[in-house]
């Protein structure tokens, strides 16, 4: 496994190595656990002659010089452990499988080119990340690729003052910090066996940077363009020993049975390696110790956290707790002491100026409520300030929206309007011509009408003559059979007819062509009126033959024949003629549908333009009336904007007033330095007094309760005493009454009976000795009544003392916050 595994991390640097000679850039690899010095190495090497990053990470406060490396590097760093399921703080072995993975691909594309954006074009720079220790062949990859030859610098520091640094910072456990600072170190090792490298120490850099300058350019071959007395005080400055803050003696670790062989074996090699080189002896010896630490990291895998014992870090808590306690709590003793020979004096002091605070604070109250209102004010009109203006916005954004609306419906109104007149003209121009027409039309209806009352007379003088026509019948029936032949053929041209209407209402849409056509119509017309004068001087023929032929069948009655023949030619005549006034009426009928089409669509047309019409004038009047609504806004802008003006000027006004009501505030706090010198010290009090506040609300709270118990007694007895009044004087009036009736029954009796004034004198001393018990009894309530009353005033008197006390005034605020806390 050793073997295997050492073989594989030096395949690719050796792939490197055997190129290096083609390569001229050079970058300075610095490898290292975290808190080992990176940042301080990574310093010198830039002063001595490195280029560093274009954007370097910020300092921190662990780190108050700075971290020398490309923060955007270290974010991709960390995204690249991310996307393997690692961190920066993970001790088990970064996934070899994600070096071969398409996340590689990604990531390498990615980070060169940061690098590149970094450095640039740079031929010799310091790259350095702790990280880089995690994943060493990705980079030693990236740079053959780059053809940038890797020189390593392996840097490391006590593993014991790592793990200290790391609980100080990170809190982890000791043991975790030395299992990272293992995984950092044996990785970073074993990935840069075969690439010129050299080994140096944290307590070297700091002991002796130029040493440490000089041999790492002598066992790298590396000249280092700023290593020179003159440059000596900036590189001096590189280095400040004062930023190490946890030190152990590489003795403790090495010599310490109870730490890690592992631990202390690694270190063990570093150090002799960073003091006479390195010896390939030890190869075997790390990569054995690695092998082991992997396998127990995947044995381990997540049971080992970084925050070690949870009670171990609680007790550590509150033992740092106590530490910092214990001295303000004797600092406290005594600020108590000193400030209880304080107390009385300031108290007497701040009784004097009080009314004069008093009287300034409550000028300063009303001043700032003044000032408050107003900006509250001017807070208020702000928002709708602001709403107006978007509202003006919107409405001016509407208004150009309409405007621009507008001038796209413009020319298509136009247009229609042009269309309208044409359709119009078109539409007048045919009801001309159907006008022309019409009386045509009328006098052909009138002819028809004519030719039909002959028809049907030429009917009736058939059927007069029908018996003797019986043997024509077959003729007739050919006849008729001739005219549905004739009626089939008119049947065969109407979809002709209808579809010569079709034409000419898509003939009509085109207005060019529609000229034409109306010409083409015009001359039909005139064709037909041709032929209806051909039709007329057939009418007139048949009218004339039909005259003959009636004067024949008058004067030749036997010439039947003839007769039959006449007939014949007369019905063919009237069938031909009754086509084509069929085809007339038809054609007549499809002009005037033609023209109600057109009508139709007129009035459509005019309609849309009615409609476009009434939006633009509606759209106009909408904008007509934002337009108002924004003049009305801006009006009202303009009025709040005057209104925040005067607001600001009195505001200004009220804050002048402030200043000048601060300076003599500042003139009268001038006036009392000594208590304004005083109020830190009656600051440290507040304990002391919250202490005494607690007391003096618990005696309150005692001394509510007894007054509430005590006004309870009081409201008992002066109801009882009132309930003794009441009783005593029914009683007295009993007695006056008994009395009375006493002494009537007595002269009474005495006049009746004769009875001794003795026996009646007597009746009458117990009535009195009753009457005196009970006056008794009443002043003993009344001094009952008497002495609780006296309580109640000294009970009074005592609070109303303790509440015009200056420590009564002192507490106040202290009392409301214990009221709200009981409360709460």
């Amino acid at each position: 496994m050793t073997t295997s595994k050492s073989s594989k991390v030096s395949g690719a640097t050796a792939r490197s190595s055997a190129r290096k000679s083609s390569l001229k850039r050079k970058v300075v690899l610095i490898l290292g656990m975290h808190r080992s010095g990176t940042s301080a190495l990574s310093e010198l090497l830039i002063a001595l002659g490195c280029d560093g990053p274009a954007t370097p990470m910020p300092a921190a406060e662990e780190n108050p010089r700075g971290f020398f490396e490309s923060f955007p590097l270290f974010k991709q760093h960390e995204a690249l452990l991310a996307s393997a399921g690692s961190s920066w703080n993970d001790y088990r072995p970064f996934p070899a499988s994600w070096l071969s993975s398409p996340k590689a691909d990604e990531f390498r594309e990615r980070i060169r080119t940061t690098l590149e954006t970094e450095y640039g074009d740079s031929g010799f720079f310091a790259l350095k990340d702790p990280r880089i220790c995690r994943f060493l062949p990705f980079w030693t990859g990236l740079l053959d690729e780059m053809q940038i030859q890797p020189i390593v610098v392996h840097t490391h520091r006590n593993p014991l003052e790592v793990a200290a640094s790391l609980h100080t910072r990170n809190a982890f456990a000791p043991e975790y910090g030395s299992l990272l600072w293992l995984r950092h170190v044996l990785d970073a090792e074993a990935g840069s066996r075969g690439l010129p490298r050299a080994f140096t120490s944290y307590d070297q850099l700091l002991n002796n940077w130029g040493s440490v300058a000089e041999k790492l350019g002598r066992e790298l071959r590396i000249s280092w363009p700023r290593f020179s007395p003159v440059n000596m005080p900036m590189l001096r400055d590189a280095i400040e020993p004062g930023l190490k803050h946890h030190s152990t003696p590489p003795e403790a670790t090495l010599q310490d049975p109870l730490l890690s062989g592992w631990l202390r074996e690694t270190y063990r090699i570093m150090q002799s390696w960073a003091e006479t080189g390195e010896n390939p002896k030890d190869h075997a010896r790390l990569d054995e110790i690695r092998d082991a630490f992997d396998e127990s990291a995947v044995l381990l895998g997540s049971l080992v956290t970084p925050t070690g014992d949870a009670r171990a870090k609680e007790l550590e808590k509150t033992r740092s707790r106590l530490a910092e306690i214990e001295p303000q709590l004797t600092e406290r003793a005594k600020t108590i002491e000193t400030l209880t020979a304080e107390r009385n004096a300031a108290r007497a002091k701040a009784a004097e100026v009080e009314p004069q605070l008093a009287e300034r604070a409550k000028t300063i109250e009303t001043l700032t409520a003044e000032r408050n209102a107003a900006r509250a004010k001017a807070a208020e009109i702000e928002p709708q300030l602001t709403e107006r203006a978007k509202t003006i916005e919107t409405l001016t954004a509407e208004r150009n929206a309409a405007r621009a609306k507008a001038a796209e419906i413009e020319p298509q109104l136009a247009e229609r309007a042009k269309t309208i007149e044409t359709l119009t003209a078109e539409r007048n121009a045919a009801r001309a011509k159907a006008a022309e027409i019409e009386p045509q039309l009328t006098e052909r209806a009138k002819t028809i009408e004519t030719l039909t009352a002959e028809r049907n007379a030429a009917r009736a003088k058939a059927a007069e003559i029908e018996p003797q026509l019986a043997e024509r019948t077959k003729t007739i029936e050919t006849l008729t059979a001739e005219r549905n032949a004739a009626r089939a053929k008119a049947a065969e041209i109407e979809p002709r007819l209808i579809e010569r209407a079709k034409a000419v209402d898509t003939l009509t849409a085109e207005r060019n062509a529609a000229s034409a056509e109306r010409d083409r119509l015009t001359a039909e017309l005139a064709e037909r009126a041709r032929r209806d004068e051909v039709l007329s001087s057939e009418r007139k023929a048949l009218q004339d033959e039909l005259n003959r032929t009636q004067n024949t069948l008058t004067q030749r009655k036997a010439e039947i024949d003839d007769a039959a023949a006449a007939l014949h030619r007369t019905q063919d005549l009237l069938t031909r003629a009754e086509l084509r006034i069929e085809s007339q009426a038809q054609e007549i009928s499809a002009l005037r549908s033609a023209r109600d089409r057109r009508d139709t669509e007129l009035s459509e047309i005019t309609k849309s333009l009615a409609a476009a019409r009434s939006d633009l004038a509606a759209a106009q009047a909408e904008l007509a009336r934002r337009e108002a609504e924004m003049a009305r806004l801006q009006t009202e802008h303009l009025a709040l904007k005057s209104g925040l003006a005067e607001s600001e000027t009195t505001l200004a006004q009220r804050e002048s007033d402030l200043a000048r009501a601060s300076g003599r505030l500042a003139e009268a706090e001038a006036d009392v330095v000594r208590l304004a010198a005083q109020h830190g010290v009656l600051e440290r009090k507040v304990q002391t007094q919250a202490d005494e506040i607690s007391a003096l609300s618990a005696s309150n709270a005692e001394r509510d309760t007894e007054l509430s118990e005590v006004a309870k007694i009081i409201l008992e007895y002066q109801q009882g005493l009132e309930d003794a009044r009441a009783s005593a004087d029914r009683q007295r009036s009993l007695i006056e009454t008994a009395r009375a009736a006493l002494a009537e029954t007595q002269g009474l009796l005495s006049q009746k009976f004769d009875l001794p004034a003795a026996g009646v004198s007597a009746a009458t001393e117990d009535l009195a000795d009753l009457l005196a018990a009970l006056r008794r009894q009443v002043e003993d309530l009344a001094g009952t009544y008497e002495q609780t009353k006296e309580q109640l005033s000294a009970v009074s008197a005592h609070n109303d003392a303790l509440m015009h006390s200056t420590s009564w005034r002192l507490t106040s605020p202290m009392r409301w916050i214990v009221r709200h806390l009981r409360r709460s």
